[in-house]
């Protein structure tokens, strides 16, 4: 469930997020912000509160230095999160396999070369 709350601060308000979370019968919430530091840098935080513990269990935050960091940033920051949310390794990345597309383009030329030969006789 996604859902966009008031502008709050569980931070300095740790009732918002045991409220919130009775309310919507939730046992975790993954929350977060997006501000501007110092340096003019882009910060993306996101916590995770757990109510059977009753706080914020995990904060983390990445840095994109400009608007075109701030996807890359993003998915950094949700990989953390998550990895460390759920125990496990999550990973992202592409496979590209040259082998098979030789494979394909020889499979389909020597497929063109029987048709040839069968239909030229």
């Amino acid at each position: 469930m996604v859902s966009k709350t008031a502008r709050i601060d569980p931070f300095r308000d740790p009732q918002i997020l045991r409220k919130y979370s009775e309310e919507k019968r939730l046992d975790n919430l993954v929350f977060g912000k997006l501000f501007l530091n110092m340096r003019g840098e882009i910060v993306l935080q996101m916590s995770v509160y757990d109510k059977i513990k009753d706080r914020i269990t995990i904060t983390t935050e990445e840095k994109a230095k400009n608007i075109f960091e701030v996807f890359d940033t993003a998915n950094r920051l949700v990989n953390s999160v998550v990895s460390e949310f759920s125990k496990m390794h999550i990973g992202f990345g592409n496979i590209i396999s040259r082998t098979w597309v030789s494979m394909v383009i020889f499979q389909y030329s020597w497929t063109m070369s029987i048709l040839e030969k069968i239909s030229v006789k």
